[in-house]
Formats: C-alpha cells, structure tokens, sequence
C-alpha cells in the first residue's frame, strides 16, 4: 500500500473540531514522489490540480505546503496580494536550510526562485553527523 498524505489548509489545521481531531480530510491526497524526512523535506504530485507540490518543515512557520505555481489568479508576483507572505516563506526556508542562491537565481521573480531553492534543498548534503549516528 502506498503512504498517503493528506494536506490541510492553515485554517483547517488551526480549528479544534472533532473531524481534525480524528484526523479526517476532505481534500484528496497526493501522489508522493521523494520522502527526504532528514531534511523534512516531501515532494509530490496533486493530480486534481496537475501541479508539483513541495512541503518542508520550518522552525517558523511549521509545515509548509508549496504549490507550484506560474501567477496567483492570472497576477505575477509583483502584482499579487500574496507576496509578502511567500517572500516570507521562501526566506525562512533558505534562512533555517542554509540555501545559497547564486546572483541570476536571486534577481528571479519568486515563482522561478522557488523551483531553484526546493531543487537546492533536496539536492544538497545535509551534515549533522548526528542524524547518520556517526
């Protein structure tokens, strides 16, 4: 049997309800490419919505669920009103995992920026020797 994840809304993780308590959830679950658990790091695929998803844990934000993502409702970045919120994500995430982007990568609109730090992220080498029990 295959893991199945399932992916809650912040408002839906937040209310104390007895359907969250028993962990129940209407949205249907996604297609699980890459478990990096020691980097806390899942990558998978929505098929309701043919989109890549990234979620990664942050000491900031706890876990974080990254779709990706060309515009908001036809809005570039720029434009759109979340992009406060995602600048503050995808710096958190590059702050807490020691991401380096290059100078071509950091003049990136952030939904291209995205795609090069969860590439960073589950290509790089993590080195806690604690983790590995050496």
């Amino acid at each position: 049997m295959e893991p199945r994840i399932c992916i809650k809304s912040p408002e839906q993780s937040t209310r104390k309800n007895s359907q969250n308590a028993k962990g129940t959830c209407k949205q249907p679950p996604l297609d699980i490419e890459t478990i990096l658990d020691y980097k806390g790091l899942l990558i998978g695929y929505d098929y309701q919505t043919s989109t890549q998803v990234y979620m990664v844990y942050t000491e900031k934000f706890g876990t974080v669920v990254w779709y990706r993502h060309d515009s908001y409702a036809g809005k570039l970045c720029l434009d759109c009103p979340k992009e406060k919120e995602c600048r503050e994500t995808l710096d958190a995430i590059i702050r807490e995992h020691n991401i380096t982007l290059r100078p071509d990568e950091e003049k990136m609109c952030m939904t291209s920026q995205s795609i090069a730090i969860f590439n960073k992220l589950a290509a790089k080498e993590t080195h806690d020797t604690n983790a590995r029990g050496d």
